[in-house]
């Protein structure tokens, strides 16, 4: 129903832009340099119970990723960005022996992607824009198991992943020179690669997998400055 709903409200974003006369749209000139950023923090705890078990846990992540655009031709921007996370959490769990499994983990990871944007001009204040990238992540994450004080299980794993695509968006104007932005979603494919190192040893996977996505659950946001 939400891609449903989400499919309407881009049709309807269509029909308005080609009502719109031409010099009442949102322009991005030849010349203009922007820079954007978006920021996620979250923070949380949960408790678990079931017949043979019973937990807890807190865990927290952050997350940044800034890119930098310049406007080649009008409404037309190619660009660098970044990204950078980090994750954290903490979970014990009992069983019916009262046997305590505690668990430690924490992860980091990076991203790189060069990016060509397409905006059309909805109003003055308004564009749609479609943003086709070429994405390389890079993620580690470590899990500790604890039993005791005196017997721990350790195991890390690391990751890449490309993907190749392109993301619908949004951006508003709310002044002249800052912007919200709003991605949709994305349609591409992707590769991806991670390891695994434990007390049981090695194992490896690989994935390859062509995605169409348009959710509103997964919108992100971020704000862009235009001089």
């Amino acid at each position: 129903m939400k891609k449903i709903l989400l499919a309407s409200a881009l049709l309807t974003l269509g029909v308005t832009l080609a009502q719109t006369d031409q010099t009442d749209r949102l322009t991005i000139e030849k010349g203009t340099w922007n820079a954007t950023g978006s920021l996620s923090l979250s923070f949380g705890s949960n408790d678990s119970e079931s017949a043979s078990l019973s937990g807890s846990g807190d865990f927290n992540s952050f997350s940044f990723s800034p890119s930098f655009g310049y406007a080649l031709n009008n409404n037309f921007v190619v660009g660098l960005g970044l990204g950078y996370g980090t994750s954290s959490g903490e979970s014990n769990n009992v069983d019916n022996d009262g046997l305590i499994n505690e668990f430690e983990s924490e992860g980091s990871g990076y991203s790189i992607f060069p990016y060509a944007r397409k905006f059309f001009g909805v109003s003055k204040n308004f564009a749609f824009f479609v943003q086709g990238e070429a994405r390389y992540t890079n993620g580690s994450n470590e899990v500790t198991r604890i039993l005791d004080e005196t017997t721990t299980f350790n195991s890390d794993s690391d990751s890449e992943s490309w993907f190749f695509g392109i993301r619908p968006g949004l951006t508003y104007f709310v002044s002249k020179s800052f912007a919200l932005e709003a991605n949709l979603g994305a349609l591409g494919y992707s590769t991806s690669n991670s390891e695994e190192n434990s007390d049981g040893g090695t194992s490896e996977n690989d994935s390859r997998r062509f995605d169409f996505e348009l959710n509103p659950a997964n919108v992100f946001f971020g704000l862009s400055y235009y001089f």
